[in-house]
Order: structure tokens, then sequence, then C-alpha cells
């Protein structure tokens, strides 16, 4: 060891000469180079000088030596050399973390602030930049890092997680990825209202981009589809003219961007609606023409038009008109026929029409007399035929009655308004009928005894078919077939009944019968509607899926083999379409297991190419534990294989593996049986009585103690206690002289300690004796600065930790009390506010004595504002009680409470009633704009409640019918708020 270190230093003498020179040194060289590492190491520890530290750290012989000095130096330069090359392992990594450390800024004494970002530019170490991103003290250096760094998760990290609002907002402006951006928005959106916006609107951005294209296809389809719908019909054309404009104007906005084949849609569509928009405009002018032409044609017939209806008027209401009503018919038809025909047929047939049937109108007053008569012997006539079926000795059937009266009720509808007012056919033809109906009855009645017979055997048959009797009810089934057509005199509403019920039990008789048949071909059909549903099931699980169509399939094969052709067919093809995701899935599985071979089989190549190329004369244990533990990560984290080629490929594998764990195990025993040796060597050096001499051993073997393989943990933390045992024992004279020292240290401490519990118990204080908390709590804090420094820095620094905990927790504890004493007063302020609002809801000549006596036993607030409030509004109440008054009621304090009731309900999250959404929503509007416009943020909710809560008290008076629907109102938001 000691060898190596002299070729580092590169020495200009010669052995003698630097021989005569160490003896020389004895008397005048430092102690950081005096021959007793122990003096080195206490001499490092006070020094400060940087190249001497440097030298030290680059040199010593003794690896803690330098390990002191790398903790002390800032050269990045030096710290990454030595972190390269020093021989220790512990030295290597102090040296690396103190480089990183310093190049963070987390050291004092560090280099600048340009120079390390110089530093970071110019590495390539994606870790190290990593470390500085996370850990840099100035945010300019993590700008630097962030700089150089591409991973957007990484980056979304930093987006969420960095204290500075520069270096998040970095971070966001180099994500691209719209998963990552949305992610890092939900994280700072409650906490970051900067960082918000900015990712509010790159999301936008970004995804407008991503769907730009999806949105231009889609309004060019729109557009084109819309265009291409129009100037269809002419009648339209005046009002698709405007949407013509507005969709030529939603064109332009997305003509650049839509491909070539909507440019050519609506090119055409635009084309086709101008020409038949010209077309349109061409037929309008010269239907305006036509229409000045026949304009006198239509005025002569319509005046001809209107003097038949006069005559039409006149003969309705003047009787005497009829006498000449065929003259002047006749006069109307020749002044009609004078007319001139207009030459397009549907106009002229429309106002011949129109003619016609204002001619035939009066025909028809002419034919009223005579239809009056016809109606009055079509009715007489039915009255003869009711007279001939009631005086007749034939059984009189139900339905020839009905229908008899369904033939009147046709016929009077038809003739009622011909018949005269005084006419007595309808009074007979009613008395007929009830006369008929009278005999119907009995008829019924003589007829009921027929049934009984028909009703046991249809009983018994309902009876025999609910047990099951298939025998009997087929029996019963024919007796009760021959005896129904025996019934067909009875009522049709009992004939249906009996009818259905007959009808059910031959159903059911007949279902007996395929019963057999019908069960399997069910279960079949259930066995379909199974595996159809499977086709639309969505494919996240095809192995289920599978499982599920296999166990249909046997479930159909034990069914009877013979069954209908087309259930068979739909089966089998639910069945394959079913499968076809399954069917793909497996595939995959199967490529994906054969690419795992693959894969497999090259780690095999890479893993014995590995093992033969390793000097086993010249080792690198850690390098080869290090690719054991990798190759077996890397074959852990390929997938499965085929069965087939399982069993072979992992021998293979295994046999590599085994390869190196000998290796790895010979070399394990041969270090453990090393390190005992110096274990007992270690345990020999206790017993010495030359302790210096016993140190210097100790050290020499500490500095051989090497773990080349380590076996296990526990077997490593046995060897390792048994030798750090042996060499605390040598230790620990030295630990004694320092004893003395540390017991000094330890008293100033326990000074400390008793101030700290001082303080502490003044956490414990209850009642008034908290109010002198602060006065105490400075004293002791006066008395903790005027100590001294004369404890270990880091006892010092826990002590001082513990110092700053105490007198926290005392402030806290002083502002429980204040806090607790503020709830007090506001539980008393509560109780006064509802005092004040129970006297409010009474109404004049209502007894107030009590409410008077509660409030007189109310302690006085300690807030005087408050209570000269409340007292003014409890006396003022009062006074007006007194005086046979109502309390004063205000619209203003109902709209303040109306107002509060919002407020709470807002915060609470409830939804107000429906009539005080507007004002609600005015409310949250104005709430908005005053944040915005004064820059104002807006209250803690749990502040805000307060405030509203204790402006609820102070509102005024409002009638005891709204008092009390807005005092449940606003309780129940306040409840809501609190749960």
């Amino acid at each position: 060891m000691l060898n190596r270190f002299e070729t580092t230093l590169q020495s200009p003498f010669s052995h003698a000469e630097y021989k005569n020179i160490m003896i020389f040194d004895k008397f005048i060289k430092p102690k950081w180079q005096h021959r007793n590492p122990e003096t080195r190491l206490q001499a490092v520890e006070q020094l400060q000088d940087l190249s001497v530290l440097s030298q030290i750290a680059q040199n010593d012989e003794v690896a803690s030596i330098r390990r002191l000095a790398i903790a002390k130096l800032d050269d990045l330069t030096l710290l990454e050399s030595i972190a390269q090359r020093d021989p220790d392992n512990e030295a290597r990594e102090l040296a690396h973390e103190r480089f990183k450390a310093v190049l963070c800024g987390l050291k004092n004494g560090s280099a600048p602030l340009m120079q390390r970002i110089h530093w970071l530019n110019q590495s390539h170490d994606p870790q190290l930049i990593e470390h500085v991103l996370h850990h840099g003290q100035e945010f300019e250096m993590r700008l630097a890092a962030l700089g150089r760094i591409h991973d957007e998760n990484l980056l979304g990290d930093i987006a969420m997680n960095d204290p500075t609002g520069k270096v998040r907002q970095a971070a966001v402006e180099k994500i691209a990825d719209i998963d990552i951006l949305e992610n890092v928005l939900k994280t700072v959106r409650n906490r970051d209202k900067g960082l918000t916006r900015i990712l509010r609107d790159k999301l936008d951005l970004l995804i407008a981009q991503r769907d730009r294209p999806l949105k231009v296809r889609a309004d060019a389809e729109e557009i084109c589809a819309r265009f291409e719908k129009l100037g269809q019909v002419p009648e339209k054309l005046d009002a698709e003219k405007r949407e013509v404009e507005t969709l030529t104007a939603n064109w332009q906005a997305i003509a650049e961007e839509a491909a070539a084949e909507f440019h050519s849609r609506f090119h055409a569509a635009q084309q086709a609606f101008q020409s038949a928009f010209t077309a349109y405009q061409q037929a309008r002018a010269a239907q305006v023409a036509r229409e000045q032409q026949l304009a006198p044609l239509r005025a002569a017939k319509q005046a001809v038009c209107n003097q038949l209806d006069d005559l039409l008027q006149a003969i309705q209401t003047q009787p005497e008109v009829e006498a000449e009503l065929d003259s002047r018919l006749q006069a109307l038809r020749e002044a009609w026929a004078a007319t001139a025909v207009i030459d397009e047929a549907a106009e002229e047939q429309t106002w011949q029409k129109r003619f016609e049937l204002n001619a035939q109108a009066l025909v028809n007053r002419q034919q009223a007399l005579l239809a009056t008569q016809r109606a009055s012997e079509e009715l007489g006539k039915l009255c003869q035929q009711a007279e001939r079926l009631l005086k007749g000795k034939e059984l009189v059937k139900s339905q020839r009655v009905q229908e008899l009266q369904e033939r009147w009720e046709t016929r009077l509808a038809a003739n009622r308004a011909k018949l005269p007012e005084n006419s007595e056919l309808p009074s007979k033809f009613t008395q007929l009928i009830k006369a008929l109906e009278q005999r119907l009855q009995r008829q019924i009645a003589e007829r009921e005894q027929a049934l009984i017979r028909f009703k046991r055997v249809l009983d018994e048959l309902e009876a025999a078919l609910e047990k099951g009797e298939f025998h009997t009810a087929t029996q019963l089934e024919q007796e009760a077939q021959s005896l129904f057509p025996l019934l067909a005199e009875i009522p049709a509403a009992r004939h249906k009944t009996l009818d259905s019920r007959l009808q059910v039990c031959v159903a059911k008789v007949r279902d007996l019968r395929s019963w057999q048949r019908w069960g399997e071909n069910h279960e079949r059909e259930s066995l379909c509607d199974e595996v159809e549903a499977l086709i639309e099931r969505p494919d996240d699980n095809p192995e289920e899926t599978a499982r599920l169509i296999h166990e249909a399939q046997v479930a159909w094969k034990k069914l009877n083999p013979v069954c209908p052709q087309e259930l068979w067919e739909r089966f089998n093809t639910a069945c394959n379409r079913a499968y076809l995701p399954c069917k793909v899935y497996f595939e995959e599985q199967a490529r994906a297991r054969e690419e795992n071979l693959q894969k497999k089989a090259g780690l095999c190549e890479q893993l014995e190419s590995y093992v033969a190329q390793i000097d086993w004369l010249q080792p690198n244990w850690k390098t080869i534990q290090q690719q054991l533990r990798d190759f077996d990560q890397k074959w852990h984290a390929i997938g499965h294989t085929n069965r087939k080629s399982r069993k072979q490929i992992t021998d293979r594998f295994e046999a590599a593996l085994k390869t190196l764990q000998t290796h790895l195990d010979q070399e394990q025993q041969a270090n453990q049986a090393l390190r005992r040796s110096l274990m007992e060597q270690a345990q020999a050096a206790v017993a010495s009585e030359d302790v210096n001499a016993a140190i210097e051993n100790v050290k020499h073997l500490q500095t051989l103690w090497l773990v080349t393989v380590p076996g296990s943990r526990r077997d490593e933390r046995k060897l390792w206690q048994n030798f750090r045992g042996a060499c605390d024992q040598v230790f620990e004279k030295r630990k004694e002289q320092q004893a003395a020292r540390k017991q000094e240290q330890q008293a100033h401490l326990n000074v400390r300690n008793a101030l700290c519990a001082e303080i502490e118990a003044l956490t414990q204080l209850q009642g008034d004796e908290v109010q002198n908390l602060p006065a105490q709590l400075k004293k002791l804090q006066t008395d903790w600065r005027e100590l001294g420094q004369d404890v270990s820095k880091k006892a010092l620094e826990s002590v001082e930790k513990h110092f700053h905990q105490v007198c926290q927790k005392a402030e806290r504890h002083y502002q429980a009390y204040l806090l607790n004493q503020q709830r007090e007063q506001f539980a008393q302020f509560k109780a006064k506010a509802q005092a004040c609002f129970e006297l409010e809801s009474l109404a004049a000549g209502d007894n107030f004595n009590s409410l008077q006596t509660h409030w007189e036993a109310l302690p006085a607030l300690s807030d005087i504002e408050a209570e000269q409030a409340l007292q003014q509004r409890f006396h003022s109440t009062l006074s007006a009680l007194q005086s046979g008054e109502n309390p004063p009621y205000s619209e203003a304090a109902l709209k303040e409470r109306e107002l509060l009731c919002i407020r709470m309900e807002v915060l609470a999250g409830l939804a107000s009633p429906a009539e005080a959404a507007a004002a609600r929503m005015e409310y949250q509007v104005s709430r908005l704009n005053d944040a915005i416009k004064k820059g104002e943020a807006i209250l803690d909710k749990h502040v805000e409640a307060q405030q509203v809560e204790r402006a609820w008290y102070f509102a005024g008076a409002v009638s005891p019918e709204q008092a009390q629907a807005l005092e449940a109102r606003f309780q129940q938001a306040l409840a809501a708020f609190y749960q």
C-alpha cells in the first residue's frame, strides 16, 4: 500500500536522501506529515489549508486520513480525480458524494455559480445531471441541469415538485407529452396559479394541434354535406341564401387545410346552388308577370263566388229565401259560365271546385227536408223490427238485440239532425230495447244450470294439470271439448271466459306432450344466448372468454345429439365468432413466447461468452457479482417460453450461472478465512500492554480488511462485529482520555437541557397562569443566548434544534390558550345572539320575561363593541315588545340574511333554493369580479365561514316566519360545512 503512494508522489530524491530528509523532518515537519497516523488525523481535523488538504487527500497512506481531507475539499477537478482513482472504496464514494455536494452548492466555499454551471455543461454523466436537477441549491444550477434533460417523465416530476417557479415553468416548456402535462396540471392546479395557466394554455394548444386535422376534416365534411343539401327545394332558396354565406365564410377559414376532395365537393355544391338560385329567380320573375295577367280573371270569378256565399248565408238565416232559391242559383250558374277560363288547369279546377261546393251546399239545403222524411221512415222500420222480435216465441239472442241497438244508434247518429224535435221514435225504441233486455235476463237465468256440469269438468281439468296428472287431464280435456259447444248461447263475456280457460288447459295438455322435446331445445337456446353474449363482451380477458366458450361446448355435447339443424348452426357460428379475438390473443401469446425463447437463448450466449472471457487469476469480483445479478434480473424480466423448450433453456442458463457461482463461493470462503485471521490478530492485540503499538497494529489490520465476495448478511455482520469489537477495545483507552472533556461538555449540555425543560414546563401551564407565558419564555430565551459554545458541534445542533422545538411548542400552547379564550367568547357571543333571535321571534303580547331573565344571567363579552351592539339589539327589541309593538323588522336585514345564507351555502357546497338561484349567481359573479379587479386573494374557507357566522349573529331582525326559514337554512349550511 505504501509503495503505491510513493510512486504517486514522484519524489526527486534517492532512497538514501529521502531517508535523511525524513530523519531531519522529525524536528521541523508539520503534524499533518507526522509518522503517527493518529497525530496526522488530529492535525487534519484542524487543518484548513486547501492546498495541503489536496496533497493529503491524494497521497496519505491511511485511508481514514485521506477521507477526512477529502471531506474538506471543494476543488471539483481534484474531487472527480480522487473519486475515480483512490484505491479505497469509501474514499472514492466520499469523494464522489463531496463532488456532487460541491457541484450542487450544498457546501460552504463551493465554487462560483457560473463555474459550476460551466462544469455541469461539460459533463456527460446523466446520473450526475439528474442529481443536480434534484439537489442543486440555486435555481440557476437546476435550470442548467434541466436544459440537459430530455426524459419527459423526469421533467414532469420536476414540474410538480421543484420549489422554484421558474424551474417548474422551464420543465413544463420542455414537455410535449399530453398525458404527462395533464398529470402535472392535476398536481399543481391548487397551489400554483401561474403554472396552471401555462399548463392549460399549452395543453389547449397541443390538443388543438393534435386534433386540428381531424377537426378540419370534420368541419369540411359538415360544410360540404350541408351545402350539398341546399338548393333542392325552390321555396327555401331565399332562406338558404343566408346559410350559403355562413358556410362560405366557414369554408374560407379552413380552406387552406382541407383536403382536395373537399375542395372539389365544396365548389361543385356551390355551383349547383348558384345554378338553382339563378333558375329560381328567373322563374319567380315569370311568375310575377303571370300573376299580373291573371288578376282580372280571378277578380271576376271571385265576385261570382262571393254572391254565392252571400246566398248561402241568407238561406240559413232567412227561410223565405228558399222559395226563389232555384231561380237565383240558376242566375249564378249562368254568370259563372260567362267568366273567362284560366289557362292553368289546376287553378281553374280550384275555382270551379269552390263554386260547385257552394252551389252543392244550396242544393243540399233543398234536400234536407227530404232527408228528414227518409230518416223518420228508417228509424220507424227499426222500431217495427224490435216489436216483432219482442212478440216472437223463439229465444232472443243477445247478439241480435245488440245488432239492432247498434243499427239504431248508427241511424240515429246519422239522422238525429234530420228528425223533428218532437219525434217520439227515440223513446219508443228505448222502451222496446228495455223489454228485450228483461227477456234476455230470464233466458240467462234458465241457462245457468247448463253451465254447472261444464264448470265442474273444467275445474277438475285445471286441478289435474296443476298436479301434473297427464292421463287424467287428457280425459277431462276431451270431455270439456265435447261439452263446450252446448254453451254457445250463453252471454259472450262468460262464453269468452270459459273459452279462454278451456284453451289454456288445452294448451297446457299440448305443452305436456311436447315438454321433453322443448326442454332440451330451450337449454340449447340458452347456450346460444350465452355464447352470443360473449361476442359483445370486451376483449380485456380472452382467456376467460375461451374458458366460457369451452364450457358451453362441453354442456352442448352432454345434451341429446338429435337437435334442430338451425340451432346447431346458430351455436357453432356464435362459438366461432366469439373465439376470433381469443384466437388472435393466443397467437400473439405464442409469438411472444417464441420471442422470449430467442431472447433467453441470446442471453445464454452472452452469459456463456462472459464466463469464457473472465481471467480467473485476476478477477474483478465486484464486477462478476454485479454481472451475475444483472444476468439473473434480465432472465427473470423475460416472459414465459413454450413449455416444450422451457426446461432445456433453463438448464443451459443455470449451468452457466453455476460456473460463476462456484468461483464466487470459493472466493467467498477464502476471503472469509483471511478476515477471520485478521479478526484473531485484532483480538490478540487487545491483550498487548503497548497501547500505541496495538493501535498501529489494529489500524494496519483495518487497511487489510477487504470484502471481495460477501457471504450472508448474518455471517458478515458477525465477522465485522467481532473484528470491530476487538478494534474498539484497543481504542477504548484513547476514549478514556476524551471522556473528561466530554464530561465538561455534558455539564454545559445539561444546563441547556435544563433550560429546554423549563421552557417545556411552560407548556403545562393552565388557566390564568398562561397569561405570563410570553414573559417567562422571553427571559429563558435571553438566558439561552448568554450561554457559551462549550459543547460539541453535533450536540449543539441537536440541543439547538430541541430548544427551537420547545420554544415553538410553548408558543403554540399560548396560541391554543388564546384560541380557547376566543372560542369561549364566541360561544357566549352566540348565546347572546340566539337570545336576541328568540326575542325577535316573539310578537306583541307574548311573554318575554323568561328571555329577559336568561339574558341578564349571561356574562358580558370581553369584546366591548360586540357587547354594546348585542345589548342595543336586545333592549331595542325588548322596548318595542314592552310598548305592545312588534320588533323593528327591516327589509335591509332580510336581504343581508338572505345573502349570508347564500354565502354559507356556497362555502358548504350546498344548492340554494330555486328562488335564490339568481341572487346566488349575482353574488358569485360579483365575488369573482372583485377578486380579479382588486387583485385580492379569496379568503380561506374557514376564515370566511367564521366571518359569515359572526355577521349572521349581528344581522338585524326580520319577521318570525322569515327568521325561522332563514335560520333553518343557515344552520343546515353551517352544519354541512363543519362535517
